[in-house]
């Protein structure tokens, strides 16, 4: 990701952002999959565990997303002016 920013390539940036999106979302995906499958009966660690995982992935989700609206709109405004 930090490659492509330093080619100020707009589009190349945003593919790489939104991939790295999925991956994190695949990932949380796939710890909710093993901790369902190879469960104990410990289903207060289950949720704990979920949920500090998807805490943490709405946050980088939300923060990549806010830098691109931010980014965007900054390039936006230097193009029309």
């Amino acid at each position: 990701m930090i490659s492509f920013r330093k080619r100020n390539n707009a589009i190349l940036s945003a593919a790489k952002d939104l991939t790295f999106c999925g991956a994190v979302m695949s990932m949380l995906s796939l710890q909710t999959s093993m901790l369902y499958a190879f469960d104990e009966g410990r289903s207060d660690f289950r949720q704990m565990f979920n949920g500090i995982t998807g805490g943490f992935v709405i946050a980088i989700v939300l923060g990549i997303s806010t830098y691109m609206i931010i980014n965007g709109t900054k390039k936006i405004k230097m193009l029309s002016d």
